[in-house]
């Protein structure tokens, strides 16, 4: 594996707002940390042309976790909950929803 390739941000699923969503799209982001063994999941968001992605949390794997990604007011709220525990983050956001659709895997930065 490439080293770079190790920090690209891969995107696990979201939605994009408008037809491109390298305009306007919000997303969990996750990649591999080999300094733990565990998957780190991100909010991975283009407003406006802009990207921009905050860590919230590392999971293990083969564990089962339910993710969601909701609007509310003026930012997006994630959350990982692993069956017993909720666990979420927001991120201030001026995208509202007219059109778009929803976006699966993608690996690469």
């Amino acid at each position: 594996m490439n080293k770079e390739d190790i920090l690209d941000v891969n995107k696990l699923f979201g939605y994009s707002i408008g037809f491109n969503p390298h305009i306007n799209s919000v997303r969990f982001g996750w990649n591999y940390n080999p300094k733990n063994d565990k998957i780190d999941l991100f909010s991975y968001i283009y407003e406006g042309g802009a990207r921009k992605f905050e860590f919230i949390k590392s999971v293990n794997f083969n564990h089962k976790y339910y993710l969601s990604i909701d609007k509310e007011k003026d930012y997006f709220s994630f959350h990982i909950n692993d069956g017993i525990d909720i666990f979420g983050s927001k991120v201030k956001s001026n995208l509202d929803f007219e059109i778009g659709f929803s976006l699966w895997p993608y690996f690469g930065g």
